[in-house]
């Protein structure tokens, strides 16, 4: 068997087989309120030679109960899925980016699993310090900053941002101060990091990357015009009749 993977440690897209994909499976007889369970664990190791990390997920499962050793698992319901390792799956940022939105950032990512509320919390704390860093905003809770900012927006900023406010509580919570804990359904939460990422790709990686293809342009164009400066192309004239 073969599956694409992208690792979560370098980033790097290959195909994993063989002994480099992780599938195992316990099956617990045991009595639970669930009734019989079984335990996946599946995972890959990074076939990048300069990284060669092992990523892991487990999930929990109703099963249907054997009738011999030899019979197969047969997985019925999912009761709940987390990541092993890494825990969390936070993109690697760039050091140019704030260390406090790169800590909040990560951490949520850390805890989404295991507590969306929490998870939910540093995500608005972390659109809040975009905020400041980036738009200097002000406010008595993050409803209120962003409203202040928002004509620095972009129409697709601005599109996403009210995008994640449809679902669920999360219109209600940027009324909050972004350190009260409230209810979240699991996905909101996950949305509020989509949307952090979105940000931070839009307010500061791709900026940065806009801003180094000029100096390349502009680089390449004063090179160019020295090398011409001091081989200048003597163009002959044709000699008249």
């Amino acid at each position: 068997m073969s599956i694409p993977y992208q690792c979560p440690y370098c980033e790097a897209h290959s195909i994993i087989f063989g002994k480099s994909a992780i599938y195992e499976e316990v099956y617990l007889d045991v009595p639970s309120r669930y009734g019989v369970l079984a335990y996946i664990l599946t995972g890959a190791v990074c076939s990048n030679k300069e990284c060669q990390e092992i990523s892991l997920k487990g999930s929990l499962h109703t099963s249907r109960k054997k009738q011999s050793y030899q019979d197969k698992i047969f997985l019925q319901d999912e009761i709940e899925t987390y990541a092993l390792r890494p825990l969390g799956m936070a993109k690697n940022l760039p050091d140019f980016i704030p260390q406090v939105i790169v800590q909040d950032y990560t951490e949520a990512t850390k805890i989404l699993d295991f507590s969306p509320k929490s998870a939910a919390t540093l995500a608005r704390r972390v659109i809040q310090a975009m905020l400041r860093d980036k738009w200097q905003a002000r406010g008595n809770n993050l409803e209120q900053e962003i409203k202040n900012a928002q004509s620095n927006f972009s129409t697709e900023v601005l599109e996403a941002i009210d995008a994640t406010r449809i679902f669920g509580n999360i219109g209600a919570h940027t009324n909050f101060d972004v350190n009260l804990i409230v209810e979240v359904e699991p996905h909101e939460a996950s949305d509020l990091i989509g949307l952090v990422e979105y940000l931070i790709d839009e307010w500061y990686i791709e900026p940065k990357k806009r801003q180094a293809r000029l100096e390349r342009i502009k680089t390449n164009g004063a090179s160019k015009a020295a090398l011409k400066d001091k081989n200048p192309l003597k163009a002959k004239l044709p000699d008249g009749d």
